[in-house]
Parts: C-alpha cells; sequence; structure tokens
C-alpha cells in the first residue's frame, strides 16, 4: 500500500497530539511523520491552550516510470501516473461489546472512554493508580442500574484543576474534600489537565446485597375497636336476719324452811312446845311456783310451869 507523509506540521509539544499506528506525532516539523504507511485509525486530540497551525497530511504518490528507449519513432507516451488512494480507517471489530463490570454489591459500572479502569473487585481507579495519573487525560465511567453506595478509598488530585465528577459535583484537593460515601445516579467523569499530576483515586462499591426497588406497604384498614358489654353490677343476695333462740326462764330452787330450835331450858324442868307459823297451803295444780318462805315470827309466850319434882 502507499504511504503518508506530513506536508505542513506544528502542534503544542506534549499536548496536541496526532497519533499514527500508535505513535504520538508532537512538536514542530521536525518531528513530523514521513512515508509512514497508516494500518489503524489516525487520532488527533488536543488540549484546552496553546493552539498552533496544525497539520495536512497527503499520500506519496509513486514516481513516474521512465520513457522507454524507443526502438521505432514512435511518439514517447505520456507517464503513467498512479494514483494511490488514501488508505479508509480500519473499522473497529464487530465482537460484541464488553460487558459492565459488576462490583460485588450488585449495579454495574463500565468505563466507556479514557484510561480509567476497574479491577477485579469492582473498584474504578483513575489511570495508573496506584501511581501518579498522567497530564491531560479524561475517562468516563457510565452507570447501569441502581447501585449500592460507593465509598472513596483513595483521593488525591491537583487542587482546582483536576476534577472528578460526581452526581454534577466537583471533587479536587486532599482526601479531606472527596466524595467520601455517595450513591451514583448518573456517570462518573474524570479531567485532568496539563500539569502537577497527583496519586489519583480509588472507588469501591460497599458491601451487602443489591438494593431492590421500594415498594411500598399496603395501606391497611384501621381495624375497629371491639365493643365491649357493660359490666353488670353483682346482685347481692339479702342477708337473712339472724333467728333468736329463745332464752329458758331459770329455774328457781324452793329455799328449805329454816328448822326453829327451842330456846334452851331454865334451871327448871319446863316443857318446850315448838309453835310454828301458819302453813302454808300447796297450790293447786297448775299454779305457778311458791315463792321462798317469809321471815320468821316473834318467839311465843312461856307455858306453864311443870309440875313438881320428886322430893
Amino acid at each position: 500500500g502507499g504511504t503518508i507523509s506530513a506536508v505542513d506540521f506544528a502542534t503544542e509539544r506534549r499536548y496536541d497530539l496526532l497519533t499514527i499506528n500508535g505513535v504520538e506525532y508532537h512538536g514542530d516539523a521536525s518531528h513530523k511523520p514521513r512515508d509512514v504507511i497508516p494500518s489503524g485509525t489516525i487520532k488527533w486530540k488536543a488540549d484546552i491552550s496553546n493552539q498552533e497551525k496544525g497539520w495536512k497530511l497527503c499520500s506519496n504518490l509513486a514516481a513516474p516510470g521512465p520513457a522507454p528507449a524507443p526502438q521505432t519513432p514512435v511518439p514517447t507516451p505520456a507517464p503513467t501516473i498512479l494514483t494511490v488512494p488514501t488508505p479508509l480507517p480500519t473499522p473497529n471489530s464487530t465482537a460484541a461489546p464488553t460487558p459492565p463490570t459488576t462490583p460485588p454489591a450488585g449495579g454495574a459500572w463500565r468505563v466507556t472512554s479514557g484510561t480509567c479502569t476497574i479491577d477485579r473487585q469492582g473498584c474504578a481507579l483513575s489511570p495508573n493508580f496506584p501511581a501518579e495519573y498522567g497530564n491531560r487525560q479524561t475517562c468516563v465511567i457510565k452507570v447501569y442500574g441502581a447501585m449500592r453506595e460507593v465509598n472513596t478509598v483513595a483521593f488525591e488530585t491537583e487542587r482546582n484543576y483536576d476534577f472528578l465528577m460526581v452526581n454534577g459535583n466537583k471533587y479536587h484537593g486532599d482526601s479531606t474534600h472527596s466524595p467520601q460515601t455517595f450513591t451514583p445516579t448518573e456517570d462518573i467523569k474524570w479531567f485532568a489537565d496539563r500539569s502537577e499530576a497527583k496519586k489519583g483515586w480509588k472507588l469501591c462499591v460497599t458491601t451487602g446485597p443489591s438494593p431492590t426497588p421500594t415498594t411500598p406497604a399496603p395501606t391497611t384498614a384501621a381495624t375497629p375497636a371491639p365493643t365491649l358489654a357493660p359490666t353488670l353490677a353483682p346482685t347481692t343476695a339479702p342477708t337473712p336476719a339472724p333467728t333468736m333462740t329463745p332464752t329458758p326462764a331459770p329455774t328457781m330452787t324452793p329455799t328449805p324452811a329454816p328448822t326453829l330450835k327451842a330456846p334452851p331450858a331454865a334451871s327448871t324442868t319446863m316443857l318446850t312446845t315448838t309453835v310454828q307459823g301458819p302453813l302454808t297451803p300447796s297450790p293447786p295444780p297448775g299454779a305457778g311456783v311458791a315463792g321462798p318462805p317469809g321471815p320468821l315470827g316473834p318467839p311465843g309466850l312461856p307455858g306453864p310451869p311443870g309440875p313438881p319434882g320428886p322430893a
């Protein structure tokens, strides 16, 4: 196939790059590509400052062949100009795209552009981590599906110039200005300028089950409180009146009538006559109990003297 060379070439040295067959060309015309047979895609990348004239690539045409020696006087034929077409860029392989890396905790992310990487543990790394990243680097990490929280394991960038974009916010500087712990809701982007590289960053998904969509809890109708039956007051049985046992009438024991003794006899022998008071008739049958006897009456008169004793 044909070769190509740069007719004009002037770019910002080390920052505005023309890449042919994996070789980077930059600077003045002394560093331009010459007689290169292109075998892949030609790439051009310029940074955000210091513009130069640029470059122009042309296919090298085959030199015209010498005129044949005339053997007979015939007209000299015009030289044949061979036109070498500029080779078209080789199309990329049609193999199936690399599936996104699925972190252990669920969700998925994949580097879709740039030189950031994702390691075997599913952690996203800045270029060359843990070594310093390069200048003028960018990358995009596409986030697929719902992911768990992401922890910032390491973070050190050039403050105010090298940015990590997370959920629309810019993070730069030391670890105190890192995104700490976050849940990515959009693609993560990285931008580094043309000077002062740092260690970079490492992002890892937290361990645990994959998040699941939150299903609203069904609304449960309130259960009415049960109606309590009124408690009836206890019925008190009437206390029966006590049965009074009749007290028996006391039994009166009759007091016996005292025995009256006659006064002592005088020196003379005298007949002693015991005079009793009037007899109390026995009560008729059915009559009440007789009361006690009354008091003793006064003594009787002395009797007449007795007969004289023997001489």
